[in-house]
């Protein structure tokens, strides 16, 4: 398996892993995203704009401003799927406590 970054405008910058033929007439067509999916159309068309700027204008201080900004979004996305990862923790505490309260409900009906 190869780590690849795809450049298209549904998945900019967006890495994934690659069949070792991918490329060549004899490719599987076989990948999996390592990173997640920018969160709307809005970050996606960002990326890929400052992509596309990136690779059309050859001065250095563009390119650099570039990587410094996809440096920012990718912080930005590891912050999101942290987020997203303490909230789904969140969501399972909170459905534990909705069903130890129901059951404490239904034993105080039984009791009185």
């Amino acid at each position: 398996m190869n780590v690849r970054t795809s450049w298209t405008k549904a998945n900019p910058r967006r890495r994934f892993l690659s069949c070792p033929n991918y490329g060549s007439v004899q490719r599987c067509n076989m990948f999996h995203f390592i990173d997640d999916e920018l969160p709307n159309q809005y970050y996606k068309d960002l990326v890929y704009q400052l992509h596309l700027q990136g690779t059309r204008n050859g001065n250095e201080n563009h390119i650099s401003e570039h990587e410094d900004t996809q440096n920012e979004l990718l912080k930005i996305m590891e912050d999101l799927s942290i987020k997203k990862s303490k909230l789904k923790v969140y969501d399972r505490v909170v459905m534990c406590l909705v069903v130890i309260v129901f059951c404490l409900v239904i034993v105080a009906a039984f009791v009185a």
